[in-house]
């Protein structure tokens, strides 16, 4: 039987699974890679949790659902992507996510939903979901399997995985001979040694260089390992003041509440959220954030413009669902301490709040 059969049964029962609850819940619910396109194992597949998205119902035949995310490519610019990217670049492997037939990018759950913990309210029958999720890799039977997240995705595959690195770093397990291994999600901050130590031993794994053992790759690989640690100690004092930065600055705001106390009215048209993850940063959006955290894509009044802007105050990193970005460490204050940080920020956003206004209400020439 051709792989293309084999995925076009696989893709009856998902539709037969999903789409009864699908309909219920209002919910949307798809795969990421097309897997139309698929003609024979690919060398890696790549296991999410869940869509990040939000959509209405819409009836697909399997036909459809086999053809993925229509936006989705390789060359996508998403956080966990771009993540992704960096581990199998540090490992010399990067070439496995550019031709689409290498590599199949998916999910544990096909449910789209914005965060994570979301899908509680749409799976009543989590065994069946994840036999689905089984039955695709091994259809696909690819030379391994990654896994982004323990608890929510390799955790849901294997029971009990072997620790190849510690602290949840590199798990392991088989499903039908097929290696799986679970790694930290990379929507979270990776250090350049985390990225660095899990694409040499990825990489060495995939070409079985080495044994999936603990004691061979702590071996093996005991200097990228001992630096990833190094690191891992040093950045420990950051991240208490990073949570002081963002605590002190829920106290001393003095905005309005946007949603869930952690979004802050900074103008009509315009909010702002102070956030120790990821680093620490402070995150600009506009008010079409609404409280079902439901980003909508349109583009806002001026939106270049005020990039632009937000760029010249030190943010950057404006991806789909921000205008602008900005870690702790880029104000001048860092050195000094949380305490002059947060002085910053608030400084900071009430005069944002008039700019951003006034550029958003400028008249285009």
């Amino acid at each position: 039987m051709s792989i293309q059969k084999e995925l076009m049964d696989w893709a009856k029962n998902v539709v037969n699974k999903y789409d009864p609850v699908a309909k219920t819940e209002n919910s949307s619910y798809y795969t990421q890679s097309n897997l139309k396109i698929i003609n024979r194992s690919p060398q890696v597949l790549i296991l999410g949790i869940n869509p990040g998205s939000s959509g209405n119902y819409k009836e697909i035949d399997p036909d459809t659902f086999l053809g993925g995310n229509p936006f989705f490519s390789n060359e996508v610019n998403w956080h966990i992507w771009n993540g992704l990217k960096k581990i199998f670049r540090a490992g010399g492997i990067e070439k496995l996510l550019k031709n689409d037939e290498d590599f199949v990018f998916s999910n544990i759950y096909h449910f789209d939903t914005p965060k994570a913990d979301q899908l509680l309210a749409k799976i009543k029958n989590d065994y069946e979901y994840i036999e689905l999720t089984k039955e695709l890799i091994q259809k696909l039977t690819p030379t391994m399997v990654i896994c982004l997240g323990k608890d929510d995705c390799m955790l849901k595959l294997i029971k009990s995985p072997k620790t190849l690195i510690d602290d949840g770093e590199l798990l392991y397990g088989e499903i039908n001979s097929i290696p799986i291994y679970g790694i930290p999600h990379t929507s979270k901050y990776y250090t350049n040694e985390e990225s660095t130590m899990l694409g040499e031993v990825l990489a060495s794994l995939y070409k079985k260089e080495v044994l999936p053992e603990k004691a061979e790759i702590s071996n093996r690989f005991k200097d990228v390992i001992k630096a990833f640690k190094d690191r891992k100690e040093q950045i420990k004092p950051d991240k208490i003041w990073n949570s002081m930065i963002e605590d002190a600055f829920k106290r001393f705001v003095g905005k309005k509440v946007w949603t869930d106390n952690k979004w802050f009215v900074i103008s009509s048209h315009f909010i702002v959220r102070v956030s120790s993850t990821h680093n620490g940063h402070v995150l600009i959006r506009d008010y079409q954030f609404d409280s079902n955290n439901n980003y909508s894509k349109r583009t806002i009044n001026n939106h270049e413009s005020i990039v632009k802007f937000l760029e010249t105050k030190g943010y950057g990193n404006a991806g789909a669902t921000s205008l602008g970005e900005k870690p702790f460490r880029k104000y001048e204050e860092w050195k000094k301490g949380p305490q002059f940080v947060v002085l910053s920020i608030l400084k900071e956003i009430d005069e944002l709040g008039s700019e951003l206004e006034d550029i958003y209400n400028k008249k285009e020439m």
